[in-house]
């Protein structure tokens, strides 16, 4: 199990995601997240999406890349569902 945390929603609907969560998934201000919800589990989920910059900055393949960027876009297209 990972880091769990409780947070307080504000009356705009915003969360902050606890610092120790950024740091075990290195998430950055402007990074995008992909938010779902499981009615049946009770439960919503956040997905981290890798950005261009974050691929290039691991110096990745074009074809690494591009698979990174398809199974990224897979699993956001699976969540909308």
């Amino acid at each position: 199990m990972g880091i769990a945390r409780m947070v307080k929603m504000t009356n705009r609907g915003m969360i902050v995601i606890p610092a120790a969560i950024r740091k075990q998934f290195d998430l950055k201000d402007g990074d995008q997240l992909v938010i779902s919800s499981d009615s049946d589990a009770h439960s919503i989920t956040l997905v981290p999406i890798e950005s261009i910059e974050s691929l290039r900055a691991k110096s990745l393949t074009t074809k690494e890349a591009l698979e990174l960027m398809k199974s990224s876009r897979t699993i956001e297209l699976g969540l909308e569902k």
